[in-house]
């Protein structure tokens, strides 16, 4: 099988990584980059010697690897391949325009993926012959730790080049989740609940960033609610949000929405990695009590389990959805054993209070019914 990647960024070059490092499968290669090809290619190789020294492969391997990628920027070397994914930077024209470049070189059956984490994939094909080739393929960053790859296909992608690219996820050692229609990216749409209701609730409790950081540690123990702000930068996660489609969202991420520009119109970087710093050095502590921190905890919890719920009542894999949602926020506990511990009453309550606040359907309440099927019987 041959992979195009179209990108050698952050993301590309992971992606790239996932795939060269299988050894137990005859992959061929190609990038698609507009500079530094050569020095792209040299330090793969470099890499590919140090790996032979440590001994982490064999000869014959070694071998193989050596004939299994490439570096190109003409995009004709792509012309053959099997499936290509793009990874290059969120700006939709300059996606559609190396799409529609793609379309006259390869064949009607080579699958076209985009690994687009906020534009609206029917836009972004709307101009691609055989569109039933063509979904959106979406990795996360660390690709090496995450375990989901987020499968967006449209009405008119055929359940051949779904089943393709499921195949593909479990070459890499990864579970597939799939979404279509207003579920689009709905990992990065679960994600942005976290973060903006936990931002609503510092900017109402009027606590810093730095002590939500701590209050919320020990939930999120694996990056922190805010360090998956930090890891992508204000200026991404604003772009994501003006694009997510489940309507019982958007009141509380235009909540965000609103409040991220303000930011930044302050001085806050948009780059990946400055968010908090930034926050850290504007913002002074103020007191709380273990009390207040208890219900900001448990406020984020009830509002994620409510929504996971809500999510898995529409569907098609529910069980796949709350793995997958949980990985990617990185949640210290399952939601069933989050569930017994808070118990519906208790978050038909939080969340009934908080609907009271705000008026915001995303805060009503599911059914007991459907919690205790899916946290009890499936959890």
């Amino acid at each position: 099988m041959k992979i195009g990647i179209l990108g050698y960024g952050k993301m590309g070059r992971e992606i790239f990584h996932a795939f060269f490092d299988q050894t137990k499968h005859d992959l061929q290669i190609v990038v698609f980059c507009r500079h530094d090809t050569e020095a792209h290619a040299a330090k793969v190789q470099k890499e590919l010697d140090k790996g032979l020294r440590r001994k982490k492969f064999s000869e014959e391997i070694y071998r193989k690897k050596q004939t299994a990628f490439s570096f190109t920027t003409e995009l004709s070397q792509l012309s053959d391949c099997d499936m290509i994914i793009e990874s290059i930077a969120e700006q939709m024209e300059v996606k559609q325009e190396l799409f529609q470049k793609l379309d006259s070189i390869v064949s009607e059956h080579c699958i076209l993926a985009s690994n687009t984490s906020s534009l609206v994939l029917e836009e972004l094909f709307c101009k691609i012959s055989h569109t039933e080739r063509c979904l959106g393929i979406h990795f996360f960053y660390p690709v090496k730790l995450t375990e989901f790859v987020e499968l967006n296909v449209l009405e008119s992608t055929s359940d051949s080049v779904i089943h393709t690219a499921v195949d593909m996820a479990n070459l890499l050692g990864k579970r597939s989740v799939i979404f279509s229609g207003a579920y689009h990216m709905y990992l990065n749409q679960f994600l942005s609940v976290a973060v903006s209701h936990g931002i609503w609730l510092l900017e109402q409790s009027q606590i810093s960033f730095e002590q939500g950081t701590e209050i919320f540690s020990a939930l999120f123990p694996m990056h922190g609610l805010f360090g998956l702000v930090d890891g992508i930068g204000l200026g991404l996660l604003q772009q994501s949000a003006q694009n997510f489609q489940l309507q019982r969202l958007h009141p509380l991420i235009a909540y965000s929405d609103h409040w991220i520009p303000l930011q930044i119109e302050k001085g806050c970087p948009t780059a990946p990695n400055t968010f908090l710093e930034y926050m850290k050095q504007i913002q002074s502590p103020s007191s709380y009590t273990e009390e207040t921190a208890h219900a900001m905890q448990q406020s984020i919890l009830s509002v994620l389990l409510n929504e996971a719920v809500s999510a898995m009542q529409e569907t098609e894999y529910p069980d796949t959805v709350l793995d997958a949602v949980w990985d990617v926020v990185g949640l210290a506990e399952p939601a069933s054993t989050l569930y017994e511990k808070y118990g519906y009453d208790q978050i038909q309550e939080t969340l009934m209070k908080l609907y009271a606040k705000t008026g915001w359907s995303l805060y009503l309440p599911a059914s007991q019914e459907a919690y205790d099927f899916y946290f009890r019987q499936k959890g």
